[in-house]
């Protein structure tokens, strides 16, 4: 996915402050949807062959949290790992030696708890799939337990099949 589009997408499946008010007040509702943009940073921009970094480079991601899934301000880099948000309460990261993305202990940075996705690419599909799927939520509608197993299929194809399995069950609170 270009991370432009990315943008866009999230934007497009925004809740609208009128949808979120009656439910949440005027402050909270506002918090919200705030966390679905990301405004361009104030500088030249950085093309990236992963838009995962491309999209750290280039776009202020502070304010972006949709559900369980929060970004970090700025990249962190080790050996092993590019850590860019968390997932709850662990951190999400790029696996450099495969570009998979995972979910590592917070406490044991060796530890992976989670297999997310096969790449950045998938992993931004997902995240702008799991936008549309919080919106609805948010809003005091409900997906029927067919409909998410429905939502988990699609998610598990764009992940890139089983083993993404237990992460894309946490992320719409699923089991089968």
């Amino acid at each position: 996915m270009v991370t432009s589009e990315f943008i866009v997408r999230l934007k497009e499946n925004s809740p609208t402050i009128e949808t979120l008010t009656s439910q949440f007040g005027r402050e909270v509702a506002k918090t919200l949807i705030e966390g679905y943009h990301c405004v361009l940073k104030d500088k030249d921009y950085e093309l990236d062959k992963n838009p995962l970094i491309e999209l750290f480079k280039n776009y202020d991601t502070r304010k972006l949290q949709i559900g369980l899934i929060k970004l970090s301000r700025q990249l962190s880099f080790d050996n092993n790992y590019v850590r860019f948000g968390n997932f709850m309460e662990d951190r999400l990261a790029l696996r450099m030696h495969t570009n998979e993305i995972v979910t590592i202990d917070l406490h044991d940075p060796e530890t992976i708890l989670l297999h997310c996705s096969k790449d950045a690419d998938a992993f931004l599909e997902i995240f702008v799939l799991y936008a549309k799927y919080n919106t609805y939520e948010l809003t005091g509608s409900r997906y029927t337990d067919l409909d998410k197993q429905e939502i988990a299929q699609k998610l598990l194809l764009t992940a890139g099949g089983e083993k993404y399995k237990n992460f894309v069950y946490a992320l719409l609170n699923y089991s089968e």
